[in-house]
Parts: structure tokens; C-alpha cells; sequence
């Protein structure tokens, strides 16, 4: 993963933040968790994904916990891509 991919996961993700989609995140060198509020989440690792795979999906809004829970959601999104 280069440096300008990270840096548009990153911003993609701090705009998350600041609209309210996601509560925070934890951006490490092998993976990135989303956290939508205390008990919910979910971890995206680099190396089951590519970085256009990941870019497109973080780029997608994330529901309300209300409507969908954010697990369910990113796995129905990836197996869209995977499939």
C-alpha cells in the first residue's frame, strides 16, 4: 500500500468522523477498525483486500445501527466485490 493510498483511506475516514457515520477509528500497519459506537465494529485487514476493493467500500455510507448493523453491512459489501 503506497502512502497516497493511505492517506485517502485516512481522509475518507476522518470525514466518516466528522458527518457522524462512525464514532472513531484505529488505522494500524495490517489493519483498520471502524467503530461504529461501544459494542459495535468492524476490522478491515490489508492483506484479505485490495486497496481499490477498500477504498470503494469505505467510500459507501455506512447505515444507522438502528437500520443495519455495521458487521453485517461491510460483509454483504465485500462479498459483492469478492463475488
Amino acid at each position: 500500500m503506497t502512502i497516497f493510498t493511505k492517506a485517502k483511506i485516512i481522509k475518507i475516514l476522518q470525514n466518516k468522523v466528522d458527518s457522524g457515520e462512525i464514532k472513531s477509528f484505529l488505522y494500524k500497519e495490517s489493519y483498520i477498525r471502524l467503530i461504529k459506537s461501544k459494542r459495535t465494529g468492524f476490522t478491515f485487514k490489508f492483506d484479505e483486500y485490495s486497496d481499490s476493493i477498500l477504498i470503494s467500500i469505505l467510500k459507501k455510507k455506512t447505515p444507522e445501527p438502528s437500520v443495519q448493523n455495521i458487521e453485517d453491512f461491510y460483509k454483504r459489501e465485500l462479498n459483492k466485490f469478492i463475488i
